[in-house]
């Protein structure tokens, strides 16, 4: 299993590896440039489809800790401040599917910082996770941009419709890149995931958990593009997991290595 989560990040970082000195264009599509923070400020008419790899995120976890995510995301942004995203993805585990999931988003974006100083994105959607539970999800994230330089802040707030999970789950995620070519930016992307577990004495992931790690944008080839994230993940907290699968080993919930990789093409 491992095997192919290795190949899927090789090759990707091979594709970038070729195609970084070929003739790019200048950024477009890169107000995503980020794994886990989608703020809501698109370029109007753009569509990006893109192809996931993923190992040891939240929603893989509960599975144990050899499971891995194949998904696919389309987001389209009719107007700038509305972007709109789709997402399915396929969980594996010991060689074999295990179930399916899906996500609708949408974005608004309030603020822009050419009028008000920051870039100010609400956002609501629903997930129909892995464990087929239904999750009504919203979104705040505030951001800023300093000519090479680009920041965001996201508070994400899930409202999991089923007994056994939390009654909310709260998330609190940090991004920062620069641009060091007009075909890269290179950063760091941080987490701290179920943060209710600070205050609740159970709580259905494990508890909180803080995730930190580089993150990565390459324009590879015209409108091709790659994104790459590794992070750790460390427990916070030690609360008791509930959201475990039967049969899975509770050190799926302590510390650990999460990891995606994406490749999009976007085009107008």
């Amino acid at each position: 299993m491992r095997r192919e989560l290795v190949s899927a990040f090789v090759l990707a970082a091979l594709a970038a590896c070729l195609f970084v000195t070929r003739p790019l264009v200048a950024e477009p599509g890169a107000s995503q440039p980020y794994l886990y923070q989608r703020a809501g400020q698109g370029i109007p008419g753009e569509i990006a489809v893109e192809i996931e790899t993923a190992y040891g995120s939240r929603d893989a976890r509960p599975f144990g800790a050899e499971g891995f995510e194949q998904g696919a995301r389309v987001r389209t942004s009719p107007l700038r401040w509305l972007t709109a995203e789709a997402w399915g993805g396929a969980l594996i585990t010991a060689g074999a599917y295990k179930a399916a999931a899906g996500a609708i988003d949408l974005h608004v974006a309030v603020l822009n910082q050419d009028d008000h100083a920051v870039n100010l994105s609400l956002g609501a959607g629903y997930l129909f996770d892995y464990q087929q539970v239904h999750v009504p999800r919203f979104r705040v994230t505030l951001g800023r941009s300093w000519g090479p330089i680009d920041t965001s802040l996201a508070g994400y707030l899930e409202v999991p419709t089923a007994e056994g999970r939390d009654t909310v789950d709260l998330v609190l995620a940090l991004a920062a890149s620069y641009r060091v070519a007009p075909w890269a930016r290179v950063g760091l992307e941080a987490e701290g995931q179920d943060l209710e577990g600070f205050w609740e004495p159970e709580e259905a992931e494990g508890g909180a958990k803080l995730i930190l790690g580089p993150t990565a944008w390459f324009r590879v080839w015209d409108r091709l593009y790659t994104k790459l994230n590794v992070g750790a993940v460390v427990p916070a907290t030690t609360n008791a997991p509930t959201r475990i699968a039967p049969g899975v080993d509770p050190a799926a919930f302590d510390y650990g290595v999460l990891a995606r990789a994406v490749m999009g093409w976007s085009f107008r």
